[in-house]
């Protein structure tokens, strides 16, 4: 999966396909975005103990999922999920995203 470890708040926004348009059509924007991914990623290491999920630390973080047992898994209800914020992800990105440096791919693949 792509784009799972915003860096910022107005990354991590949740846009229309309006919205979105509207600031990618902006000459030499240079605007990224992610959007909510991030929560894609806390969902399901909260309900799927068949996967293994992590997120790699590069470009706009890269999501891992295998089948298997999880590393560790979160505790989260879907309630919970909805209403985790990016200020969330911020103070708890290891935790949620199960983060990894990027070093650690060459590790999980042996």
């Amino acid at each position: 999966m792509h784009d799972c470890n915003p860096q910022s708040e107005s990354e991590a926004k949740t846009l229309d396909i309006a919205e979105h348009k509207e600031r990618i059509d902006l000459p030499g924007s240079g605007i990224a975005w992610s959007g909510d991914v991030w929560k894609t990623i806390a969902n399901l290491r909260s309900t799927r103990a068949d996967l293994n999920i992590f997120v790699l630390d590069c470009d706009y973080g890269v999501g891992i999922l295998t089948k298997g047992e999880p590393e560790n898994r979160l505790k989260f209800s879907e309630k919970m999920i909805e209403n985790l914020t990016y200020k969330d992800l911020d103070q708890n990105r290891q935790k949620i995203l199960n983060l990894k440096h990027p070093s650690y791919l060459e590790q999980f693949l042996k």
